[in-house]
């Protein structure tokens, strides 16, 4: 019977094609009326919310789903079924940092104090060191310690941030014998398993990597 009741996710999903796109979330702003959680119960039944939604999302996103939003879930579904697949780099996702690393100054090490943008820029104020005068920054932070580095928010943004919630997580690195490369990528574990944990990644062998 759940997997019956998912067909629903279809109307839905061709009625607001036009609003569901996962790298703007913001045109999906008219769905975001009730948590993602709220939203499978009711509409799919509390299985698909225990073996599916949960365990997939939270594994993902490091996100329970009752702090992700409905528009996100139909947006993220819908770029599913558009052919949506994960990919990484050659080489491993450190060839991106060591890209822009080899085109910008890096500075490690740098304890920031705060940031504060302007109409004509934005100003980075280190711990100890002279600020830094840019065009533009990007925070990149956990979302509930926005709200410390940025003191110009509005109040409507200071809120959002600071009700930011992730799930726990954890990374175990085990050597195995023999490099081999599973046939899968990812497990999702439902909450109601009891064992506290939502997910687990199988990282491929590389060459040369332990």
């Amino acid at each position: 019977p759940s997997k019956l009741r998912l067909l629903k996710i279809l109307l839905p999903l061709w009625r607001h094609r036009r609003l569901l796109d996962f790298y703007h979330p913001e045109k999906a702003a008219p769905l975001d009326s009730e948590s993602a959680a709220s939203y499978v119960r009711r509409q799919f039944g509390r299985e698909v919310l225990d073996c599916l939604v949960e365990p997939a999302f939270a594994s993902t996103f490091t996100v329970l789903p009752e702090q992700l939003s409905k528009a996100f879930l139909l947006s993220t579904v819908a770029t599913m079924f558009r052919g949506f697949r994960l990919q990484a780099f050659r080489g491993g996702n450190g060839a991106l940092t060591r890209a822009l690393a080899s085109r910008v100054a890096v500075r490690l090490n740098t304890q920031v104090d705060r940031v504060e943008a302007a109409s004509g820029g934005v100003t980075v104020h280190l711990h100890n060191g002279s600020p830094i005068e840019a065009d533009a920054a990007v925070v990149t932070v956990p979302g509930n310690a926005v709200d410390g580095l940025c003191p110009a928010l509005t109040p409507t943004e200071t809120e959002f941030f600071g009700a930011v919630r992730y799930a726990a997580s954890i990374v175990v690195f085990v050597m195995a014998g023999a490099a081999a490369e599973p046939a899968f990528y990812g497990a999702g574990i439902p909450r109601r398993e009891g064992v506290r944990l939502y997910g687990m990644a199988v990282d491929s062998a590389k060459a040369g990597v332990a």
